[in-house]
């Protein structure tokens, strides 16, 4: 009973053996349809290939000045250290913390700043506004524009009934971005990347475009533009300050000539 048993205990479809000889036969076999396959996904590989434009990347990093406390330099600082904490940021008192970098450079009226900076472009040698590059210069891979089409077609039915916005004095106005500047402002936020390594607090600054001669440019405006905010940023929050001390230095001297006055009588 035990040994019919045994027989009857199926094999797992795992533990069945392959016919090595049988596999190459049938790849023989089939080899036409297998290496006519393998040519159209070469084909399709170089097309896609040489569709995709070519990319340059420009990075920079900067090293801000933090305003800290000197004690997190001690054996907890470095404790912290190891467990990816910075002590530094947490003692600061500098409100412009650098973690808020990249908010500030992916913000709206911080990308529309940049749609004025000339860009030269390195091959063909034209200058123009950084807006008018995005828009008209930058190309994109063909399927790109098939897929794109329908939403384009349904917007031109849209904009055929919808009344004609009266246009503005001059310049671009952040809080009501047409419908190119919004397209703009976010290609140019995909483009322009801001990190910030939270144990150094070193920020990496990265900018991708189509011409190398454009990326750095835009890299450099970038970077400058960054460090005037931040400046602006300080100097108004000193002036802040400066007026809130000098306030409670004049009402003190006034009540220490107050009460003067009062003893003197």
């Amino acid at each position: 009973m035990e040994e019919l048993d045994k027989d009857n205990i199926q094999q797992p479809a795992g533990g069945q053996e392959i016919d090595l000889v049988e596999l190459a036969a049938r790849l023989w076999r089939e080899r036409r349809r297998i290496m006519r396959w393998c040519m159209w996904g070469a084909f399709a590989g170089l097309v896609i290939a040489f569709s995709i434009p070519k990319e340059y990347t420009v990075e920079v990093k900067l090293a801000p000045e933090v305003q800290g406390n000197m004690g997190a330099r001690g054996s907890l600082g470095a404790l912290a250290s190891m467990a990816s904490i910075n002590m530094g940021s947490m003692n600061s008192t500098d409100a412009m913390s650098p973690e808020l970098y990249p908010d500030i450079v992916q913000s709206v009226p911080f990308m529309t700043e940049l749609f004025g900076v000339e860009v030269t472009d390195e091959e063909g040698g034209a200058t123009m506004p950084l807006a008018e590059y995005v828009t008209e210069e930058l190309r994109s891979p063909w399927w790109s524009v098939v897929v794109k089409a329908p939403f384009k077609a349904i917007g031109w039915v849209i904009d055929l009934f919808r009344k004609e916005e009266p246009e503005g004095a001059g310049g671009t106005d952040p809080f009501r971005l047409t419908e190119e500047e919004d397209e703009v402002v976010q290609s140019l936020q995909e483009r322009v990347t801001t990190n910030v390594d939270r144990k150094t607090l070193v920020v990496s600054l990265s900018v991708t475009m189509q011409d190398p001669l454009v990326a750095a440019t835009l890299t450099d405006t970038v970077m400058r533009n960054l460090q005037e905010h931040i400046t602006r940023y300080r100097t108004e929050k000193a002036r802040v300050d400066l007026e809130f001390t000098q306030r409670l230095y004049d009402e003190a001297q006034q009540k220490y000539y107050d009460a003067q006055s009062r003893y003197a009588r």
